[in-house]
């Protein structure tokens, strides 16, 4: 509740040469009376053109609201003794300067606009900043999943004839728990590529694994299907 007993001072004085309008308010206790005139037949249209003619008529209202709005009560000077009611008030249209109205409106466009705007940049950081957050947590659990990298490498054998294989770049981790830290208990001998380790990969897959240097890649390959894997 708004308690405007005191009246209010205009942000715009009215200009009556110039043309005014009405600033329709809902919700209202009417103001002081004292500085009023009524007349119970008239409708709120004739009531507003009458206040209009008049460039002393500040305000103007139905005088019964019991009867779908019929009446006409006409404001003449300050107007004093307002409250504005969460509800229960009463349609109360006040004369305004047509360029204060064209303002409020403005400035309500503008206030509109910007909280749009605002809404609409939010939610894009938000959406933005969400999906950002998404695409690291599934790239980071794949890789901690995954552990494991496959290649294609082409073998030259001492014939000349080449062979392709595909060979698997294992996590450190990966190799050191199914080697049991590349236990001797494990070691099967030594090759062509350094110590031969057998180890036993979490789902059970027995493999022989090499230490080595491949192709300018440091890390630990196998080769599927035959000494390697």
């Amino acid at each position: 509740m708004r308690n405007w007993s005191k009246g209010c001072v205009r942000m715009t004085e009215l200009n009556c040469e110039k043309g005014d309008e009405f600033q329709n308010y809902t919700e209202l206790k009417l103001p002081d009376t004292s500085n009023s005139t009524f007349n119970t037949s008239m409708s709120l249209q004739e009531c507003r053109e009458k206040c209009l003619k008049d460039c002393s008529c500040t305000a103007y209202a139905n005088s019964n609201i019991s009867q779908e709005g019929s009446g006409c009560l006409l404001w003449f000077g300050n107007l004093t003794d307002m409250i504005l009611y969460d509800q229960g008030g009463q349609n109360f249209y006040i004369r305004m300067a047509a360029i204060g109205i064209e303002k409020d409106i403005s400035d309500d466009g503008n206030a509109t606009v910007k909280k749009r705007v605002g809404i609409i940049v939010g939610s894009v950081i938000f959406i933005t900043i969400l999906l950002v957050g998404l695409i690291f947590y599934i790239h980071k659990r794949k890789h901690k999943k995954q552990g494991i990298m496959k290649r294609k490498y082409k073998m030259t054998h001492n014939d000349g004839e080449k062979e392709e294989m595909d060979l698997w770049i294992f996590d450190f981790n990966i190799i050191s728990k199914a080697t049991d830290n590349f236990s001797n208990d494990n070691k099967l001998g030594e090759g062509g590529f350094g110590p031969v380790y057998k180890g036993i990969l979490t789902k059970g897959q027995e493999i022989a694994i090499t230490t080595t240097i491949f192709l300018d890649m440091h890390g630990f390959f196998g080769k599927k299907g035959g000494q390697w894997n």
